[in-house]
């Protein structure tokens, strides 16, 4: 937890009360995603965040939660998993219509080692 709650971005962290896992509410940090991530790779370059409505955004091909694990894999090395992978959303006539997009989920049944890296990682700027 200590890890997760110095994460260079604006996140609110769900306090587990057990398990091998942590939600995290990242609305905060939707609006600091650059846009590119939300993009399947080569469609968009823009390094620029996404702002206040990222359902502004045309046809993005990932939610939020998708888009800010595809972020910190590709800029921080670490990988949490987007939400609205566990709902059915196959109803959705595109990702600005998914359920529970504004969380992503940390295993945090790690080895000592990787958690220090992963503390290591998040670190860098």
């Amino acid at each position: 937890m200590s890890i997760l709650s110095n994460l260079p971005y604006k996140v609110r962290l769900l306090d587990p009360e057990g398990g091998f896992f942590v939600l995290i509410d990242i609305s905060e940090s939707i609006p600091a995603i650059p846009i590119r991530y939300f993009y399947k790779e080569g469609i968009s370059e823009n390094d620029k965040p996404v702002g206040d409505d990222w359902r502004q955004l045309e046809n993005p091909d990932y939610a939020p939660d998708f888009a800010f694990t595809r972020w910190m894999t590709f800029e921080k090395g670490v990988s949490p998993i987007p939400l609205s992978t566990f709902y059915d959303n196959s109803g959705a006539k595109s990702v600005k219509d998914y359920k529970s997009v504004n969380f992503v989920r940390f295993a945090i049944c790690k080895s000592d080692e990787t958690l220090d890296a992963v503390r290591e990682r998040l670190a860098k700027k």
